[in-house]
């Protein structure tokens, strides 16, 4: 709980009375997440609270929950207290909106009554009503007709009287609102009336009826919304665009009785395709709100949605789950209001911004009945700062707003609306990044999503002063109240959930560990029968105990499994990582790689203390991976897997491109350091969702995605993780399985060639030779990973190390695949002829191996090969540097080594780079003795991939 007082006393360290500050919270805060919208990172956000004393924040994201991982884990990293509050700025839909209302049955086949009325704007309380018109349709006929201009005792403005044609001349003689009204109503009798968004319509009707005292409350039905139902496949809903696509011809748009008439025999053909539904009117309205089709077609607006509890967290992501199957035109997931609002132990419901249904009622015109009914649809009312909407002011639809004041004066009227209505009133700046410097970069942002002019509305996060500063038309206690009292109130309400429940949900059975070891043991005794050593049975012990430590023998065992199902040998695939330096792997025939044989350990597999998880990742052929991702979407009993989703941000060119351009269009020039800062806060923003090239998200039977993570939609339809697989990792298992060109060489080959001899050795000198330089022509050219145009490196290293066997190509696949492995360092030291091929450091196995013959302790030896394999090392990174390079001096490692170690920047494991090497000698083997085959396969492929 936070203290709600907006000061309380206390005594300062010089024993004096200090009266301090209680910060505000802000509840509508945008991040790099926002829709390519917002320039703040949650971390950013995070510290900015932190520095400024505020005991909360929440971010509330355009349509986007992406920033819910990076709050909670920022929040988590400080001590400070501060409460993130997970939110979000949804896309609603009033689905409150009905097409049918007050009918009682009436017989509208019979007789209804179509109708229009033009105003002198879209305010039913600033405006008025400058002509209506009807016709009575009966049996589908147009049988009577009314009209009448009205006078609005207002001059017309240009642009209506652009849009009408209708003057204040024509209108000066005109009968008043009252005699207007009169004629209408013995016109219409109590007859159904029929409109084309209707309730403008007839709201305009009722204010022109109450002015005049008399009672008006028809029954009506709005074709707007009946179109929308039934006919989804229209691309908008306006009353010429619904005529041209039914071929009804209007015959002066925007009169009133041509489009009266329009608007009747539009009903006419709604009611033909009711009644082949056999609907009647009266049941239209519940078949419109279970309607998805409906549902983007809809206008839009914006609400905030603050999560309540972890109950809520979930029921969002189900929302969001529904919404990814139903985006609108523009690909966002768009909500229901009136699903929102049966959540209220869940969720807290903020009316928005100005796009919201609430301020939109506001400034539409909406008279006080109706939007009173829109404000008790949330728990808390938002007023920003007034400027935060100045282009309302130039906005030709809203001609009532024109300076500053009636900007305040609608913050006023929703401030009263909710002290009448007793529901809190809070201030948000709908903030979009964190400082007033940051503004020419949102700019930039903005032209760079194709807006060509510049928006200079002040959008940064507001301390508490400031804040106050922007409410200082109120009395000091009542912006207090909502600056600073209802603020924290509305914080106070949300708990403070986690991102993900904690632990690990892995799909395990009960008897996998067993399972487990039963199958290693029996694939130990085909082996070596009953000369199993005591090495590899204390190998295959520390493995299988690791594994259990981390409960994920269902990786191996699924792994196992799918191989089974799959029917392929060990070497029809390719492991990547760190897989062949499990001897478990070996066994259950995931790799062809003996660890024990190429003295890998299994420390890079699970960690020196046991507790890694494996990452076992899998290359297939086309073919194959095919059947491989089936198995795991659909037949695997034990989960349901996802598509593994990515993210895709803004980059360093994407960036400077966008300043350039600018400039450019601007004709403006930014200073080095201006240009340096805004492509610094442009990087990293986020742009888009991708699909991970191969990686399956496993959720274990028994829970549901929603537990974790939304699950979205792919542009080819795939289900695919909301959250960016990394997210996700600390708590649900993904399994990457990739294609590889290269098995599809092989199968090729297979097909047209034969199989490769089972005794193949990897010691063929015939095949070695392939990678020897014989009078400067290259034997392995073409071959992958020695392809001549692509890998100049694998060429200059064969050439200049001239490996002589199998386990010093390997080494050069190392050489290839590091940073800093070669150049500025093996390149150097092998010119200084200080070491051989076979003492370089090619991975960071070669690291380990080296230590330990030199007498490293195993988890010294692992860390630092860990250290340098990431570039650690050298870049200072590592905080036992000084240490170890001590204690590897006393160890009499040579000064080469150290340096060598500290040049690195990555590092290859090399149980992948003898994956690679393995699959590269068995395409050689087709290139020796299957020459024109192997070249007819290669020109195939090489057309294919082009």
């Amino acid at each position: 709980m936070y203290i709600l007082l907006w000061y309380y006393a206390g005594i300062n360290r010089n024993n004096e009375r200090e009266v301090f500050f209680m910060e505000r919270v802000e509840l509508h805060c945008h991040s790099k997440y926002s829709a390519l919208d917002g320039l703040a990172r949650p971390a950013d956000i995070v510290r900015f609270v932190q520095e400024e004393g505020m005991p909360a924040v929440a971010i509330t994201d355009h349509g986007s929950v992406l920033a819910f991982p990076e709050l909670a884990e920022e929040a988590e990293c400080y001590e400070c207290g501060i409460k993130p509050i997970f939110g979000i700025e949804a896309y609603i839909v009033d689905d409150y909106e009905k097409a049918v209302y007050n009918f009682h049955g009436q017989d509208i086949t019979e007789m209804f009554i179509a109708v229009d009325v033009e105003t002198t704007g879209f305010s039913v309380t600033e405006d008025e009503i400058i002509e209506i018109g009807a016709v009575k349709i009966s049996n589908g006929d147009v049988v009577d007709r009314f009209h009448t201009l009205v006078n609005p005792d207002k001059d017309i403005p240009s642009h209506i009287e652009k849009l009408t044609g209708i003057s204040n001349e024509m209108v000066s003689n005109a009968p008043n609102i009252k005699d207007a009204m009169k004629e209408f109503c013995e016109f219409a009798g109590d007859a159904v009336l029929v409109a084309h968004n209707a309730k403008f319509d007839i709201r305009f009707l009722q204010a022109g009826a109450k002015k005049v005292g008399m009672y008006f409350c028809p029954a009506y039905i709005d074709t707007v919304m009946l179109c929308r139902y039934v006919y989804p496949e229209f691309p908008k809903y306006k009353l010429d665009t619904v005529c041209a696509e039914l071929g009804i011809e209007i015959g002066c748009s925007h009169r009133a009785v041509d489009d009266a008439v329009a608007c009747g025999m539009i009903f006419n053909r709604i009611l033909d395709r009711l009644r082949a539904e056999s609907t009647d009117i009266e049941n239209v309205n519940d078949r419109i709100e279970h309607c998805p089709k409906t549902f983007v077609k809809s206008t839009i607006y914006h609400c905030t949605v603050l999560l309540k509890n972890e109950k809520g967290k979930k029921t969002l992501y189900r929302m969001i789950s529904q919404a990814e199957k139903r985006k609108d035109k523009k690909g966002r997931d768009i909500f229901s209001l009136r699903e929102l609002c049966s959540h209220r132990d869940s969720f807290l419901l903020g009316s928005g911004c100005e796009a919201g249904l609430l301020y939109r009622a506001v400034i539409g015109g909406k008279n006080d009945d109706e939007i009173k009914k829109i404000a008790r649809r949330f728990d808390f009312i938002e007023v920003q700062p007034h400027l935060n909407n100045k282009y309302l002011i130039e906005a030709e639809r809203y001609p009532h707003i024109r300076t500053e004041q009636d900007l305040i004066d609608i913050n006023l009227k929703l401030i009263a609306l909710g002290e009448e209505l007793g529901i809190p009133v809070v201030a948000t700046g709908d903030v979009h990044y964190l400082y007033r410097e940051d503004l020419p970069s949102r700019k930039i942002l903005m032209s760079y999503r194709g807006m060509t002019e510049d928006d200079d509305t002040d959008l940064h996060f507001r301390t508490t002063k400031e804040m106050l500063e922007e409410f200082s038309y109120l009395p000091a206690e009542k912006a207090e109240e909502i600056v600073i009292t209802n603020t924290n109130k509305i914080a106070d309400m949300c708990e403070t959930i986690p991102f993900l429940p904690e632990g690990m949900y892995y799909p395990c059975a009960e008897n996998d560990a067993a399972e487990l070891r039963g199958l290693c043991e029996r694939k130990l005794e085909q082996l070596y029968k009953d000369n199993v050593s005591k090495e590899i049975k204390e190998r295959l012990d520390w493995e299988l105990e690791a594994i259990h430590n981390t409960h994920t023998e269902f990786v191996f065992l699924s792994l196992h499994r799918l191989i089974k199902k799959l029917n392929i040998r060990a070497y029809d695939m390719n492991t990547r990582g760190c897989a062949g330096n499990a001897l478990v792997c070996f066994l259950l025939g995931i790799t062809d790689i003996d660890p024990v044989r190429h003295h890998l350990s299994p420390c890079f597999v699970f960690g020196a203390d046991q507790m890694e998880e494996a990452d076992i990742d899998i290359n297939f052929s086309s073919n194959v991976i095919e059947k491989a991702i089936a198995y795991y979407g659909e037949y695997n009993e034990f989960a349901t897997a996802f598509w593994a989703s990515t993210e895709g941000w803004i980059g360093e060119i994407t960036a400077c491109d966008a300043v350039e351009k600018y400039q450019e269009d601007k004709n403006i020039h930014f200073s080095e350091d201006e240009t340096g800062k805004i492509v610094r806060d442009l990087q990293g923003l986020y742009k888009a969702r991708g699909v991970h090239p191969g990686g399956m998200v496993l959720v274990p039977k028994g829970y549901e995605p929603e537990d974790f993570t939304p699950i979205a939609v792919a542009e080819d339809g795939r289900a695919i993780t909301y959250f960016n697989y990394c997210d996700l990792k600390q708590c649900l298992f993904k399994q990457d399985i990739l294609d590889c060109w290269h098995l599809d060489m092989l199968e090729r080959l297979e097909m047209i060639a034969g199989e490769i001899p089972e005794e193949l050795t990897y010691s063929e000198p015939e095949i070695m030779n392939l990678f020897l330089d014989m009078d400067g022509i290259w034997g392995c050219e073409g071959l992958p990973e020695f392809r001549s145009e692509m890998d100049e490196t694998a060429l200059e290293i064969l050439k200049k190390v001239k490996p002589k066997n199998f386990e010093e190509l390997v080494k050069v696949l190392g050489l290839k695949h590091g940073t800093n492995t070669w150049k500025y360092n093996a390149e150097i030291l092998l010119k200084e002829g200080n070491v051989s091929l076979a003492e370089m450091i090619a991975d960071k196995d070669d690291v380990y191996d080296f230590l330990r013959s030199k007498g490293i302790a195993e988890e010294i030896a692992f860390f630092i090969a860990e250290e340098v394999k990431w570039g650690s090392w050298g870049s200072g990174h590592s905080n036992d540097y000084s240490e170890y390079v001590e204690m590897m001096l006393d160890a009499g490692i040579p000064t080469w080594f150290l340096w060598s170690c500290s040049q690195i920047r990555y590092l290859f494991p090399r149980a992948h780079g003898i994956s690679y090497a393995r699959l590269v000698w068995r395409l050689g083997w087709y290139k020796v003795y299957y020459p024109e085959q192997y070249a007819k396969i290669v020109a195939e492929m090489a057309t294919e991939y082009e």
